[in-house]
């Protein structure tokens, strides 16, 4: 019951670092992802020819909202 709960919470039971692994290792790739795929939207609105104010909206928007912004850049921005 404590591993289900563990679960729900968000948090690792304490069982060991094999636990501890099982829960740290899928969230830090999917972070890493996450970051790369920032950095990218980052890249391509510094290299699209545009003008200087709608990179630097389009950039505080993928940088305050890292997942949200970099889905509507690759979905809208990029077209724009």
């Amino acid at each position: 019951m404590r591993f289900c709960l563990a679960l729900v919470a968000g948090y690792p039971p304490k069982r060991g670092i094999a636990m501890h692994l099982i829960f740290l290792l899928p969230m830090m790739l999917i972070g890493l992802i996450g970051l790369l795929i920032q950095i990218a939207c980052l890249i391509s609105v510094a290299v699209k020819p545009r003008d200087a104010g709608w990179k630097v909206v389009w950039a505080l928007i993928i940088i305050f909202f890292p997942f949200l912004g970099c889905l509507i850049y690759i979905l809208v921005g990029r077209k724009i």
